[in-house]
């Protein structure tokens, strides 16, 4: 399961102004991919609404109710959340390696969703467009 942080293609007229856009952007993309995965990550460990399981060693486990964020049981979903950079950090990918995380996301025959990555996605984009658009302001302000 994996999303992309949105970046417009941008022309620039120089290649100092290229550099001086390249280093806002991926500051702005280094801040928003961790970001969300401190929303990610707030989000699963929010308290849930679900079933309560009794522990196998004792004490009880409320599962996430579908359309919640998915409940952190044993933390395995959670570390595997990770931010993956490309193009030299100007592409963030947001990713949650392995089956579980896709189940949970999109549900199964068995399971209904619990989405944690798309309300992340929906929740960055705006500040990301925010963030990108001052930062294009800027650059245009210095060339002129």
């Amino acid at each position: 399961m994996n999303f992309n942080l949105p970046i417009p293609e941008i022309k620039v007229k120089s290649s100092s102004q290229y550099e001086r856009l390249k280093r806002a952007l991926v500051e702005l993309l280094d801040k928003e991919s961790k970001k969300v995965l401190e929303d990610i990550r707030g989000s699963m460990r929010s308290a849930k609404s679900g079933r309560t399981y009794r522990r196998p060693g004792g004490g009880t486990y409320i599962a996430s109710a579908p359309g919640e964020s998915p409940a952190v049981k044993t933390g395995a979903l959670i570390r595997s959340l990770r931010a993956r950079k490309s193009n030299g950090g100007l592409k963030v990918r947001i990713t949650a390696e392995g089956k579980h995380g896709k189940w949970m996301e999109q549900g199964t025959d068995k399971i209904a969703p619990r989405p944690f990555m798309k309300p992340a996605r929906d929740a960055a984009e705006p500040r990301i467009r925010k963030g990108v658009d001052a930062i294009l302001s800027s650059v245009r302000r210095r060339s002129v």
